[in-house]
């Protein structure tokens, strides 16, 4: 009978541990857009560095590797920045925040009592959740509105609890 006792409370504490993190984005679909983006201004950036060259009768200069790298560069960093950006997991350890980003291994910490959470709108329906904190501000990734709203009751109720 203790044993069927302990399987509920392991149960019950594993469908706990999946509730406390919330998610944003999908990564493998970012991890998708980085690289198609990243192929397709490459080549054009290769692409660009080669005509200059052919114009330059063969010779290699550094226009036209420089050219080539801001046509690849400047709209890879845009679409990085406008769209992937931001944490994509939020998950709460004890009285802190871990925030986990695109790239692997990219971890923030911040305590949990001292923060503050409000939606951001970002474009054509997509919202940001903007956490203040004593250490800063961190934005999550853009994500469907009713899922950030989600999101940010259930931050809410967690930060509640604290108090």
């Amino acid at each position: 009978m203790d044993r069927v006792v302990l399987g509920e409370d392991r149960l019950t504490a594993a469908s706990q541990a999946m509730t406390d993190v919330l998610q944003f984005g999908s990564r493998s679909g970012s991890w998708f857009a980085l690289i198609f983006f990243s192929a397709m201004f490459g080549a054009l950036g290769w692409a660009f560095a080669r005509e200059i060259r052919v114009r330059m009768q063969g010779r290699r200069t550094r226009l036209g590797r420089t050219i080539g790298a801001l046509v690849f560069a400047v709209p890879v960093s845009f679409i990085y920045f406008s769209m992937l950006s931001g944490f994509y997991e939020l998950e709460f350890h004890g009285k802190s925040l871990r925030l986990y980003y695109l790239f692997p291994g990219v971890v923030e910490e911040t305590p949990l009592p001292h923060s503050s959470a409000k939606i951001v709108p970002v474009y054509k329906g997509r919202v940001r959740l903007m956490l203040s904190t004593d250490y800063g501000v961190f934005e999550s990734t853009p994500w469907y509105r009713d899922r950030v709203d989600e999101s940010l009751r259930r931050f809410n109720e967690r930060l509640s609890a604290l108090q």
